[in-house]
């Protein structure tokens, strides 16, 4: 093989690996992360429904969760310029088993509108959290991100130390976090059941239909492939892409650690709702 082949290749290979590590770094904590966060909301709702009922359920948190959920849609169909055709945040219909829905429509041959795809199916995960980050700053003066610990990326999961110091740094955080919300709760407690209950709701409605996730991996396909065409045109300029990934995943850090509060609160939830359809369970057998 001449050598101008043999070097075309190997930069196109290159190319390839930087694209897929720089997918891992930037998506894969965010992919595993909205996995478990469906998974917990789907039980939440369903253990939820199976105590108060469907309609016991659907009017004391369900209209606020498929209203935030909805809402997370819009935002996002709005910032990748799609427009939108329908919205009901909250309009129950038992024949298909919609409670809500954004219809929307965009240019098929925009790369934009295509990647906005990703993060409008992903939205509920990323609107949850952000509300979460929102409440806790206007009820307590708490900002998330500056108590948010060490950087959550792929290469803190290599070896058992550097996962223990991972896990160690999540947890001061999230004591952390206990801590400012008792500490600046005022002895408000109106405050704390209202983040209770929003976060409830909110918890409950974050998981993504058969259609959004559809949707983001459709969307998902075109961030592979602009990174991999951006690789392409700046892997020759030394540590340029490097040095964006990196400031990039900073931020997104951050961001992880709200979404693995919201987990670690909505898996309180359920474990709070298991313990309590176990006791009526018992209670009713015993009658």
């Amino acid at each position: 093989m001449p050598a101008c082949f043999s070097d075309i290749l190997n930069y196109f290979l290159d190319a390839v690996t930087a694209t897929l590590l720089q997918v891992l770094i930037l998506f894969g904590p965010l992919l595993v992360l909205a996995f478990l966060m469906h998974q917990v909301s789907r039980q939440v709702e369903k253990h939820s429904i199976r105590l108060m009922g469907l309609r016991g359920y659907l009017y004391t948190f369900g209209w606020l969760g498929t209203a935030v959920h909805e809402t997370g849609h819009a935002f996002f169909c709005l910032v990748f310029g799609h427009k939108i055709t329908g919205m009901k945040l909250f309009s129950p219909d038992h024949e298909n088993g919609t409670l809500g829905y954004v219809n929307h429509s965009y240019n098929r041959r925009n790369p934009y509108h295509n990647i906005g795809n990703f993060f409008i199916g992903i939205s509920p995960v990323i609107f949850g959290s952000l509300l979460l980050y929102g409440l806790v700053w206007l009820l307590f003066d708490v900002r998330l991100n500056q108590i948010s610990g060490d950087k959550i990326m792929p290469e803190n999961f290599s070896n058992v130390d550097t996962i223990l110091a991972t896990f160690q740094a999540i947890w001061t955080g999230v004591v952390d976090f206990v801590s400012e919300i008792k500490q600046n709760s005022d002895n408000a407690w109106w405050k704390v059941l209202i983040l209770i209950y929003v976060l409830f709701a909110s918890g409950s409605a974050v998981s993504m239909s058969k259609a959004d996730i559809a949707g983001a991996f459709s969307g998902f396909k075109y961030i592979l492939i602009l990174m991999f065409l951006i690789n392409l045109v700046c892997l020759s300029i030394k540590d340029f892409t490097g040095i964006i990934i990196s400031e990039m995943s900073s931020t997104l850090s951050a961001f992880y650690f709200l979404v693995i509060i919201s987990l670690i609160i909505n898996s309180l939830f359920l474990l709070f709702l298991f313990f309590v359809r176990k006791l009526v369970t018992n209670q009713y057998q015993q009658k």
